[in-house]
């Protein structure tokens, strides 16, 4: 059998040659076979007739870009690049503070109990007396026998005036005396006057006195089941492939979908109770966005200068017993407005850049406090852009139902479906409690 291939062999290449050279005997079984190889006049240019079996008849030389060569190898890095719109700050942040808890209800919360204020203002114009009558703002703050510091009025000597109540009246109004004045009457005052409750005083005989009590209020959010499912068939993760598509990395993505989604209900969630198509019950939280009723607003119309910058500040740390140090995540717009306030662009300096608790931050020193700066751009999109959100993060909650966790479904196991299958899960809620440490700040136009 070798033989009679070999001998096929040569008698081909033989023919060829006579079929390139043109000298073929007529009449002969060789010329018979050089115008089987080459019908058209014996040179043999290229098969571009048909084919048979697969594949594509071409013209010429093979080219890159001859048809869809699939089999040609592209030049690719085979590392897929990951494409990360933004971090997740405050995921990241609420996985590494101390103030958790575990609950086993959907419904979370707590007590909440404010403190007695200390400053009121007058609402009406007072009339002067020895004995006046005071019409205030916030009527259940003040108790007989507190005394007050009345702000920009001069009592005897020069000094600021004092008065003393000495009884509350129909509605709330206060019945106050003179402590120092010229005359020995309560002066006029006009309306908006600012008044500073201080302490209480006493007659010698006096055994007791009025008591004072703050009722608590109850607060709650919900915790929401997050969750997201990785799957591959059972042949794709077999297949060859170009790139490093594995189900590792189908891995990654998703929980890195996962977490961004949460982000934004970490913020920005709304607080209700739905049911999905079967009629079950879903459970959604509320963000710390909508959980803050504190607001600065700023107008976009002006410039944002270090008088607003000041204003701004003090709003933020003054009147609350917060930390002295705070989280301001800011969006990409109103950013660039805080760059051309002298007072934080004369700081922006490498040193000023620092982690905490795996974030970048840049700290920033003020009159009042010390604010710990993190971007926001793939997070506060649209007409978040302009606005900021400040937190005190010993003061954010994280209630956790089912922490972070990854099940291995065995649905091929089960006849169910021939995939590889991995479910993510989390059920949580953040909770801002001492509600006046954390601030929203907002552009108006």
């Amino acid at each position: 059998m070798k033989l009679i291939l070999r001998a096929f062999g040569a008698l081909y290449v033989f023919a060829l040659v006579l079929a390139l050279t043109g000298v073929v005997p007529q009449d002969t079984f060789l010329a018979d076979l050089v115008n089987l190889l080459a019908p058209t006049g014996g040179v043999i240019t290229a098969f571009a007739a048909g084919v048979v079996g697969p594949g594509e008849a071409v013209e010429g030389p093979l080219e890159v870009g001859d048809g869809e060569q699939e089999y040609i190898e592209e030049d690719l890095d085979t590392t897929i690049v990951k494409i990360r719109p933004s971090e997740v700050p405050l995921d990241t942040l609420t996985r590494n503070i101390k103030n958790t808890d575990t609950v086993k209800s959907f419904e979370c919360g707590g007590w909440e109990q404010g403190t007695r204020d200390v400053l009121d203002s007058i609402t009406a114009e007072v009339t002067p007396g020895e004995d006046a009558e005071i019409t205030v703002a916030k009527k259940d703050m003040w108790l007989p026998g507190d005394t007050i510091y009345v702000n920009g009025v001069s009592g005897k000597d020069g000094g600021p005036l004092g008065l003393f109540i000495t009884s509350k009246g129909l509605g709330g109004k206060l019945n106050v005396k003179a402590v120092n004045s010229e005359d020995g009457n309560v002066p006029a005052l006009p309306a908006e006057t600012v008044l500073l409750r201080m302490g209480t005083g006493h007659a010698e005989k006096d055994a007791q006195t009025i008591p004072y009590n703050i009722t608590p209020t109850p607060r709650r959010n919900y915790c929401q089941i997050h969750m997201a499912q990785v799957e591959e068939t059972v042949i794709h993760g077999l297949q060859r492939k170009k790139v490093a598509m594995d189900f590792s990395t189908t891995k990654e993505q998703t929980i890195w979908d996962m977490k961004r989604s949460m982000e934004f209900t970490n913020i920005f969630g709304i607080k209700g109770i739905t049911k999905n198509e079967k009629g079950e019950i879903v459970h959604l939280s509320e963000g710390t966005w909508h959980q803050i009723p504190n607001t600065f607003t700023y107008s976009k119309a002006k410039d944002f200068n270090n008088a607003a910058y000041v204003a701004m500040t003090r709003a933020i740390f003054d009147g609350n017993n917060g930390s002295e140090t705070r989280f301001l995540f800011a969006g990409p717009g109103y950013l660039e407005r805080l760059a051309y306030v002298d007072a934080y662009s004369k700081q922006v300096n490498a040193k000023t850049v620092d982690v905490v608790h795996g974030v970048k931050v840049r700290r920033i020193v003020t009159d009042f406090g010390e604010l710990l700066i993190r971007p926001m751009s793939g997070l506060f999109l649209g007409d978040m852009s302009d606005n900021a959100m400040v937190l005190d993060l010993n003061y954010v909650k994280k209630y956790i139902f089912e922490p972070l966790h990854t099940t291995v479904l065995n649905l091929d196991e089960t006849g169910q479906r021939r995939v590889n299958a991995v479910r993510l899960l989390e059920n949580y809620a953040l909770y801002l409690e001492n509600l006046p440490t954390h601030h929203k700040i907002v552009a108006i136009d």
